[in-house]
């Protein structure tokens, strides 16, 4: 999610997708350190907020808990 702008949508939208899907492993910032992905969980609200603004149809999967949280 860290390459995604709004240029990029266009493009993808004048290439004839339809549908952005977007994984997001997790909502929790310190998951997110410990899987290391180097991302944050600003950047993916930014990557919706984009998506939103563009009228881009989008869908979002993502992990359903970790072994170290309970």
């Amino acid at each position: 999610m860290d390459n995604l702008s709004r240029d990029l949508l266009i493009q993808m939208w004048e290439a004839g997708y339809i549908t952005l899907f977007m994984g997001v492993e997790s909502a929790d910032q310190q998951v997110l350190d410990q899987v290391d992905k180097k991302t944050t969980i600003s950047k993916i609200k930014d990557a919706f907020e984009i998506a939103r603004k563009e009228k881009n149809a989008y869908h979002c999967f993502s992990g359903a808990g970790h072994a170290w949280k309970h």
